[in-house]
């Protein structure tokens, strides 16, 4: 939609610019130069004779009459070759045309080399402005391609054999100093295949990593075996083992006896007498000397926060085997167990580290080794390739500059060649389209159109946004849903002298069709609506509702349009008399026609950019609408006449966005069913 506008907008200069490369677009197809075209048809030969040369590691070359390789085309290469320079510039030189063509770039456009598909067959062409010109072209070239041929064939001849002589003399150095390097090196290291050496170091390396991973598995078990039977005993292993000892202690023990002993009789005296009795007592003040000797002995042992838990856990008293001397035992062995697995760890580690430095030592000599032979082995097929090319070239038929025959003589078609219609014609169009595209770019950056964001940076409010309009005066159609909006936000609006002016900044922007709208749509509503044609240039509403202009000095008189909604036709007055309103001759002129009780009265202006009367009316009217277009309105033009405006004091009400799309028109159709008023132009 917006580029409808926007060629809507500019559709003059476009029309003049494409019209003019329409008009040079035909000069030229009408005025190209005719050509001709010769065709001649050359025929390389064929042949079945193949060589195949094994080189060993470098592969196999396989030659098949005159092809290089499966990769080039020999038809192209011919092609190369008669359109190269070399060719073309001898027969520019015998052509009778050459003063024609200064530059022998601009002769060798006229030549073209086009092969034949599936063939071995090569099609010359040849331009000329005469059929008997291009034919003598196409003969000439073809007799300087013959020749350029017979050059190259000589050259390569030459050439080959001095080129293939010192190639094979320094590939038989390379050979012989490769040669002599890998046995060197085979007598120094005695390292003739290191496959099976390798294999088996990695095999022990392997081993020894599998039997190193499980010590250290192991060892960590032990390790935290150990650690539950500390927690179990409460003691580590150095205090088990003098725990040990004390079950070994001769007075350890008498003390431990003498203790049961004194525990047994302590509990016959409790049986026989009281807890205060002398006996009892006595056999209390014994045990309690016992025992603190025994914990005297101990504490020599066991450091004194465990002292408790070993008094209380007797080892090796009363003769019997104590429980915890079985878990002491397993104890010492779950850390000498550790301490083993970690030595033995270590030690895999440092075989594990000594086979990896000898693996290391053989695979850096075996891939020295392989680089020797591989080097050998290329200098070797290296030699035998070039020992085979020059047989090759001395016994076989090879030939890369093949004899041709001439296949059809040059002809031409007789009827005129035509002219490169089809890319004149896309030239036009091309530069039609940018062309026109530049313009457009040129004018709307000049003068670009009113966007969006223009009429947000706008400090008025929005008071309505109506549709497009098919007709200025739609026959038997009530006001439009919009209309009614905006005449009920006018309608609520405080307007001193009841007056209003609907005005834009250019023609085409829809003011007076708006204004019609909302004048229906308040006669509607109820009140007495005065419409006043102050657009004296153009008259457009006078026009449209069937009135001429008045004769400047006669009194205005208001026609009725329908019931509630009258009109005061334009005043035709001359261009240049300005005074009429400097001198307020607007403003009587409104009084005038206000004496018959008006609610409204709407002013329609003409444009503020285009006209000075519209502004010189805002004394007469002070309240201002200004309606705008999107794809009509300027952003230029709306803000120099908003800045006119606001410098003659007017008081602007609000916009109105007019011609917009809106997808109401379901909900229009059905309310317009309700309070239907047509709008008639009085007789």
């Amino acid at each position: 939609m917006h580029v409808i506008q926007v060629l809507k907008r500019h559709w003059r200069p476009l029309l003049v610019l494409n019209g003019l490369v329409l008009a040079a677009t035909i000069g030229v197809a009408c005025y190209y130069p005719r050509t001709w075209t010769a065709t001649t048809r050359i025929i390389l030969p064929s042949t079945n004779k193949n060589a195949e040369i094994s080189l060993g590691a470098l592969g196999e070359v396989r030659e098949t009459g005159t092809s290089f390789s499966s990769e080039v085309n020999a038809l192209k290469v011919q092609s190369a070759i008669l359109t190269s320079s070399e060719v073309l510039s001898k027969a520019w030189q015998a052509d009778p045309q050459r003063e024609k063509y200064p530059q022998l770039g601009s002769y060798e456009k006229l030549f073209k080399a086009v092969p034949q598909s599936q063939t071995t067959i090569l099609a010359v062409e040849a331009k000329g402005n005469a059929p008997e010109v291009a034919e003598a072209r196409a003969d000439l070239v073809v007799r300087s391609y013959v020749a350029r041929l017979e050059e190259l064939r000589n050259a390569y001849a030459a050439s080959r054999d001095t080129l293939s002589q010192k190639e094979l003399d320094r590939a038989r150095r390379e050979l012989t100093r490769a040669e002599a390097a890998l046995a060197r090196f085979k007598r120094s290291t005695g390292l003739v295949n290191t496959d099976q050496q390798t294999g088996g170091l990695v095999g022990v390396i392997s081993s020894l990593t599998t039997s190193q991973a499980q010590a250290v598995a192991e060892g960590t078990a032990d390790k935290a075996r150990a650690q539950m039977l500390t927690a179990r005993l409460g003691m580590d292993a150095p205090q088990a083992m003098r725990a040990l000892r004390l079950g070994e202690s001769k007075e350890y023990q008498a003390m431990r006896l003498k203790l049961s002993s004194l525990d047994t009789a302590l509990a016959e005296a409790r049986g026989l007498y009281t807890e205060k009795h002398a006996r009892v007592q006595s056999l209390l003040v014994q045990r309690e000397e016992l025992q603190r000797s025994l914990r005297e002995l101990l504490a020599k042992v066991v450091p004194a926060s465990r002292t408790e838990r070993a008094l209380d856990d007797s080892l090796a008293g009363g003769g019997n085997r104590d429980s915890r001397i079985d878990l002491i035992l397993s104890l010492l062995e779950a850390e000498r167990a550790a301490e083993a697995r970690s030595r033995q760890s270590a030690q895999l580690g440092r075989t594990i580290e000594q086979a990896t430095e000898r693996l290391s030592a053989i695979s850096t000599r075996q891939a020295t080794l392989l680089d020797l032979q591989r080097r050998y082995e290329l200098a070797e097929a290296a030699y035998k390739a070039i020992v085979a090319q020059m047989q090759q070239a001395r016994l076989s038929a090879f030939n890369a500059f093949p004899d041709i025959e001439v296949l059809d003589k040059a002809y031409s078609n007789p009827k005129e060649a035509n002219p490169r219609t089809l890319l004149i014609a896309l030239g036009g169009l091309v530069a039609a389209v940018f062309g026109s595209l530049g313009l457009i770019l040129r004018k709307e950056a000049i003068n670009p159109l009113l966007g969006p964001k223009d009429l947000q940076s706008v400090e008025l409010p929005v008071l309505a946004r109506l549709p497009r309009t098919k007709g200025l005066l739609p026959s038997g159609d009530p006001p439009r849903l919009e209309s009614r909006q905006l005449a009920s936000t006018v309608s609520l609006m405080d307007l001193p002298n009841r007056r209003l002016m609907i005005t834009s900044s250019t023609a085409g922007e829809g003011k007076t069709t708006l204004t019609l709208g909302l004048a229906n749509a308040l006669a509607e509503m109820g009140f007495r609506v005065l419409l006043v044609d102050a657009d004296f240039r153009q008259a457009s509403l006078s026009r449209l509702l069937g009135h001429g202009p008045q004769v400047e000095g006669t009194q205005a008189e208001p026609v009725s349009v329908i019931a509630d909604l009258d009109l005061v036709p334009a005043l035709a007055i001359e261009d240049t008399s300005t005074a009429f309103f400097v001198q307020g001759g607007f403003e009587r002129y409104l009084d005038d026609v206000q004496t018959d009780g008006y609610d409204y009265v709407l002013v329609d202006s003409p444009p503020i950019s285009l006209t000075s009367e519209a502004a010189l009316m805002i004394p007469a009217v002070r309240n201002v609408l200004f309606v705008v277009r999107p794809g009509v309105s300027g952003r230029d033009a709306v803000s120099e006449s908003l800045d006119r405006l606001v410098r003659h004091n007017a008081r602007l009400v609000g916009l109105v966005v007019n011609d917009v799309t809106t997808r109401q028109e379901g909900y229009r159709y059905s309310y317009g069913r309700y309070g239907r008023q047509s709008l008639e132009v009085a007789p």
